[in-house]
């Protein structure tokens, strides 16, 4: 009890890093050296044994190379009609002639053919009455005195596997000749003659010349002379070197190179590199094993101590009426778990204090935007009671003298000077809207003696939804001042509202001058900024209006080109309202419902 006690009193992070040594630490490191120990003998024995299959491999296939010339020598050795032709005399040169292409040549170049490992065949032989030609040798005093004849002549055998001597750094184009005297039809009458079968370098190249061995191989004869080699390091030098795996193969089995020994001496580092490799793997892995685990007790100590003093904190702050909330990703841990809770208690304290100012501080803004637009639309007039009966009394001098048209336009100015001063609603049906444009495109016409048309179509379920008061006529007036005011030729303005899904979709285009890349540019800057320059109603004030009363739930999209016209296009959020009636087609406004 006492000592768990004394434990309870260590700090988690000593806890979590002696916890670590005892579980981890020591565990990881004898593991790890026991583990690398096995497999490094494995590894070894492994590749000791696969470098011997290669050995006996090349062994096998060099005893088939020297007894599949042992096979043709036997052959000719025992053929009679063949040593009768080397051995009789020869009456005429064509009974000659006959006899060695029919008897001796044709069977020598067919065995050339078959046995691939066959470089050239020598007949030596002291008839006097052959000719000499490809395989006929004259046995003269310069052949008996060869090495090869005198070890022939010495050997108690009747076959001789005899190594062809090269010079330095020119390797011999046939490294072994097998030697056999032609004397098994022994008879005191017949002459000596003796089979000479030379075995290709390119045999002995393709045996024990192997890319997969990664070494050395030389073959040995049965006093250790070197027959052949596949590297140019002598093999004394190779005996006395260190750090190679020796490998040996007897040919004891042979009948022929007995004695013969096939030797290869193996780098360690080539033939264990891949466990070399594997031991720096090791080294990284104890690294990594015995790192990796550090980290993660430290970081959880500093995990759960970083957040525990921050929310102690945070609770401090609470107190003090300071609702900050924890910056926290969203931990699934208990501490984690208690600062989300924290989190949520800390938010909705804090909405439920703020929530009232919020909504006093909108209401405040609407007011004071709704106030704003009267105050701009009271600007645009001087004492509307005197200008409304100005108006009223040009009217009528108009209708005296007969002048209907003018009498209609001011009788339209008068009656849009009254709508727009009437602003006790900000939300107008579209028909009012639409109305308002209707008698706006009226004046403008007759100002610019029917310059240009317009097309207004409406569908009849949009008629009744609700609408910011002048928010599409302001955007129709900036398209005739400044799309079509300046344009030469007839201009047009169309204005379409459809009603689709709940929301109701506006669009006005003009045909007019557009904008210059810089002024698109400027509107672009200025309605994400909210800023507005002067005090008319424009296309920047129905953009702050809309997002007044809307907020996020509406679209204002704008598009123009230099001489292509611009085009607006608005998404509203549809509120409901009584449709009055419509007016009819009126001098060049084209109205459709639909």
């Amino acid at each position: 009890m006492i000592r768990l006690l004394r434990l309870n009193n260590i700090r988690l992070r000593n806890k979590l890093l002696l916890l670590y040594f005892l579980a981890i630490f020591i565990p990881v490191m004898l593991t790890n050296a026991l583990f690398y120990a096995t497999v490094s003998s494995n590894v070894k024995q492994q590749k000791v044994k696969d470098l011997s299959y290669t050995m006996d491999s090349m062994k096998e296939e060099f005893r088939k190379a020297v007894d599949g010339a042992v096979q043709v020598s036997s052959v000719l050795y025992t053929d009679s009609v063949f040593n009768d032709d080397l051995s009789k005399s020869y009456g005429s040169l064509g009974d000659f002639i006959y006899t060695y292409y029919e008897d001796i040549r044709k069977p020598l170049r067919s065995f050339i053919s078959i046995y691939s490992q066959i470089e050239a065949i020598e007949l030596y032989s002291q008839n006097d009455t052959i000719i000499y030609s490809d395989f006929l040798r004259v046995l003269d005093r310069s052949v008996r005195e060869s090495e090869w004849y005198k070890q022939l002549a010495e050997s108690r055998n009747q076959l001789l596997i005899y190594p062809i001597p090269s010079q330095p750094d020119m390797p011999a184009a046939a490294p072994l000749s097998l030697i056999r005297k032609l004397d098994y039809f022994k008879d005191g009458g017949k002459v000596e003659s003796i089979l000479k079968i030379n075995l290709r370098f390119q045999t002995l190249q393709s045996i024990f010349d192997r890319p997969s061995t990664q070494g050395e191989i030389a073959l040995l004869d049965s006093k250790n002379n070197v027959i052949y080699s596949t590297g140019r390091t002598p093999i004394n030098e190779l005996l006395a070197q260190k750090g190679n795996i020796r490998i040996e193969t007897n040919l004891s089995d042979s009948l022929y190179v007995g004695g013969w020994t096939i030797v290869g001496f193996f780098p360690e580092k080539v033939v264990l590199g891949e466990l070399f490799e594997s031991r720096k793997i090791v080294y990284d892995l104890v690294i990594v094993n015995l790192l990796i685990p550090t980290l993660v007790i430290v970081l959880i100590s500093r995990s759960l101590q970083t957040r525990l003093v921050r929310l102690l904190k945070h609770m401090k702050k609470l107190k003090n009426q300071n609702f900050e909330v924890i910056d926290h990703k969203q931990d699934q841990d208990e501490v984690g778990q208690v600062t989300l809770e924290f989190n949520r208690m800390t938010v909705h304290m804090k909405n439920l204090i703020q929530d009232v100012y919020r909504a006093d501080i909108q209401k405040k803004a609407l007011e004071l935007a709704h106030k704003q637009a009267q105050l701009n639309a009271l600007q645009s007039q001087i004492n509307p009671h005197y200008l409304f009966n100005t108006l009223e009394a040009i009217r009528m001098h108009c209708v005296i003298k007969q002048e209907d048209e003018t009498a209609r336009i001011i009788k339209l100015l008068a009656k849009s000077f009254r709508r727009s001063l009437h602003w006790e609603n900000d939300l107008i049906p579209l028909q009012e809207e639409i109305n308002f444009i209707h008698e706006f495109l009226q004046i403008q016409m007759y100002r610019f003696h029917h310059k240009f048309s317009c097309r207004i179509e409406v569908a009849e379920e949009a008629l009744g939804r609700k609408i910011p008061k002048l928010s599409i006529l302001s955007i129709v007036e900036n398209a005739c001042i400044h799309g079509l005011e300046a344009k030469s030729g007839q201009g047009t303005i169309t204005v379409d509202c459809q009603h689709y899904g709940g929301d109701l979709y506006v669009y006005i285009a003009d045909n007019g001058i557009g904008m210059t890349e810089e002024t698109y540019e400027s509107i672009v800057g200025r309605l994400a900024s909210g800023y507005e320059s002067g005090g008319s109603i424009g296309i920047i004030n129905v953009y702050n209006r809309l997002k007044l009363i809307y907020e996020d739930r509406f679209d204002f999209h704008i598009e123009s080109r230099l001489n292509s016209g611009t085009k607006v296009y608005i998404k509203l959020p549809c509120l409901m309202a009584e449709a009055s009636e419509s007016e009819g087609d009126e001098n060049g406004v084209s109205l459709t419902y639909r």
